[in-house]
């Protein structure tokens, strides 16, 4: 008697239980904190940007391989023969933009554009990609009282998992205009 009875509370009590699981629909993949998937070349570039743009450091490191990834400055910078960027890594990179955000306001007003790109195919998971950008910062170091950036870049891009990575980045300077490198440098060790 006791067993009978037992069974229909059972049913009952797992009835219930099921009530309080609700199915929802999926978020769509590129709500990932500004992140997309970077299944194509373009959208590596948007996540690049978006991630500087925002200064966003988790999702800065995450366009680059996270092993054999390596920065190449531009040589005219002053400084670089000091060694800065002997080892400059992901890690590096990391820290530059997280000491940049402390050094910018919330609303910053950052821009990025990137003009004139080219994709030269190595094969179909690796390419040379050049172009030039124009990078505007908004911070607050009056010791550096430099906000625009002008230079062209060659990065190598490699794909993993059907995603695409930095897996080197070379910078130079177009003008007498500060490039990246010169940024870099500085917000790396302020």
């Amino acid at each position: 008697m006791k067993r009978s009875a037992f069974c229909p509370i059972l049913c009952l009590f797992c009835f219930l239980l099921g009530g309080c699981f609700n199915v929802r629909e999926p978020e769509p993949p590129e709500t990932a904190g500004g992140w997309t998937s970077p299944t194509e070349t373009n959208i590596l570039l948007d996540n690049l940007r978006t991630a500087i743009t925002g200064l966003n450091a988790t999702n800065y490191e995450r366009c680059f391989v996270p092993v054999g990834y390596r920065f190449i400055p531009e040589p005219l910078t002053p400084g670089v023969a000091s060694g800065v960027f002997d080892n400059w890594g992901v890690q590096e990179e990391r820290i530059y933009l997280t000491n940049l955000k402390s050094s910018t306001a919330n609303n910053n007003g950052n821009s990025l554009a990137f003009t004139g790109k080219q994709e030269i195919y190595f094969n179909t998971d690796s390419l040379e990609l050049t172009a030039r950008y124009n990078l505007n910062l908004v911070h607050q170091d009056a010791a550096f009282p430099h906000y625009q950036f002008l230079g062209s870049m060659r990065m190598i891009l490699v794909r993993r998992q059907n995603e695409w990575y930095i897996q080197s980045w070379q910078d130079n300077r177009l003008s007498d205009s500060l490039c990246w490198t010169d940024l870099k440098k500085y917000f790396f060790a302020p």
